[in-house]
Order: structure tokens, then sequence, then C-alpha cells
């Protein structure tokens, strides 16, 4: 059967709706933190901890999730993690209405949201070639990768102007609604990919694990790549994201102002990737 043009193509459309979604929570998520650790704890300079928290299993399991993704229902896998992490943030927002959002309670909370969303992005990216014809491929994985940028700016302006009229409480359920919209656009049914065969299902994680390393090891494109995008993240971007809070808390702004250098940082990404 002829499958329906990109634009017309339902399930590609609901991903891409899902990921909007899970974009605008994450980036909520994070500016959230952020002000409520400068502000709120007046612990700015502790940032960083709590970014490293849920970027090193973001990082170490995102192979693994790949692995997951190609073994079981890529919308079934996005489904789950999605609405553990709308799970996760709603006991957040029970800790921080109970006053115990500490440092320790948000490291705790931060390594979950970013173990999961480890899960959430490798069977996004792997469910494209599943729904789509190979002929639009490449413009499915363009307008989802420019989007992912857009919204990334959308996150934090919502979240800065949630913050500053309302409170640090409102923006992270904002955020937990933001997951679970994600979720429900990503239901299994709704998106109805093929399931894994049987084979790729039963076999060997370690195994899988092992080629996947291998391979980029002997891919010098894969490997360079890797290896400058950790550099990048390490040496520029952790450093610029992490002085955020610290010189806004120091120039005595406000959230807005907060989202104001995260969104400017999302639009010089936007047009860099035009």
């Amino acid at each position: 059967m002829k499958r329906p043009r990109l634009l017309q193509n339902r399930s590609f459309i609901l991903i891409w709706i899902a990921s909007a979604f899970a974009m605008i929570g994450f980036s909520m998520y994070l500016i959230t933190v952020s002000w409520h650790l400068a502000n709120n704890l007046e612990m700015a300079a502790a940032v960083g901890f709590v970014l490293t928290a849920a970027a090193v299993p973001r990082v170490a399991m995102m192979l693994y999730g790949g692995i997951l993704a190609d073994r079981f229902q890529k919308s079934k896998v996005m489904f789950v993690s999605n609405l553990l992490q709308a799970i996760t943030l709603i006991g957040l927002c029970v800790v921080f209405y109970m006053n115990a959002l500490t440092f320790f309670f948000l490291l705790a909370f931060s390594f979950l949201f970013g173990l999961l969303d480890a899960f959430y992005w490798p069977a996004s990216t792997s469910a494209i070639p599943t729904i789509v014809p190979k002929a639009e491929l490449q413009r499915a994985n363009s307008i989802l990768q420019g989007s992912h940028t857009l919204f990334f700016i959308i996150g934090p302006i919502l979240a800065g102007a949630l913050i500053h009229h309302y409170s640090v409480g409102i923006s992270f359920i904002v955020s937990a609604l933001a997951l679970i919209l994600s979720a429900l656009f990503v239901y299994p049914r709704f998106i109805q990919d093929p399931v894994a065969p049987g084979s790729i299902q039963s076999s060997n994680t370690v195994k899988v694990f092992r080629e996947g390393m291998q391979y980029v090891k002997e891919s010098p494109v894969h490997f360079w790549g890797m290896a400058v995008i950790a550099s990048l993240h390490f040496f520029v971007l952790g450093p610029l994201i992490n002085s955020f809070p610290i010189l806004v808390t120091r120039l005595q702004g406000t959230a807005l102002h907060l989202s104001y250098l995260e969104a400017g940082l999302g639009v010089g990404t936007f047009l860099g990737s035009l």
C-alpha cells in the first residue's frame, strides 16, 4: 500500500507534535530548576551539578535506549518514557509544594528525568524511517531537527513568563502537562508503527551494544563527530549555560531575564541550523 505524502502522513504529524511537547517540557524543566536553585535556594553555582545529574545518565544510556528502540515498538517506548517523565515531574511538584525541594532532591529528580529522556529520543529518531517513505526521509528529519531547536526557544520563554507572573510550581506543572500531551500524541494505537521482528527482540543486548561501539570506533565520521560534539558541549555550551543563572542573580534580574538568555541561545542555534 502506498504511504501518504509527508504532511498528510498521520503518524509523522503525531510524532512531530509529540516531539514538540517533549522538547517544550524538557526545556521548561531545565530553566525552572535553574531558577529555583539560583533564586529560591540561593545556590546559583550549584546549577551545573543538577544539570550534570540529568546529562550524565542521558548520555550514558542513550546507546542502550537505541537498542531498546530496535527491540520493541518505538511508539510504545516513547509513550512509556514520556509518561514516566510526567510522573517524575508530578512527584517533584508535590515535593516543591511541601517546601522540601532541596538541592539533593533536585539531584535525584534530575538524574531520573535524564535517564528517562535517554529512551525517548532514540526511539523518536528511529521511528521516522519506519513510517516515512525513503524519498521523503531527509525532509522529515530536517523538519524534526529544525522544530526541536525552535521549540527549545519557546520552552524557556514560557517557563520564564510563568515563573515571573505566577510561581516555580506552576512552571513545573505546565512542564508535566506538556509531557503528558506528548505521551498522548504518541500513543501506540495512534502511531501504528511496526513491531520489531522476533529475531531482533530475541537478540543479545550485550552483543548488540558491543557491535554498536565497534561500529562507532571503525567509522571516522561517527567517532570524530562524537568527539567534536562532546568537546563543544564540555568547553563551550556547558559553561555558557551554567553561567546564565549566576549572571542573572548577580545582576538582580528576574526569571524572564534568564529565559531571554536561554531563548537567545536557541535563536542562534536555530539560525545556524538554517
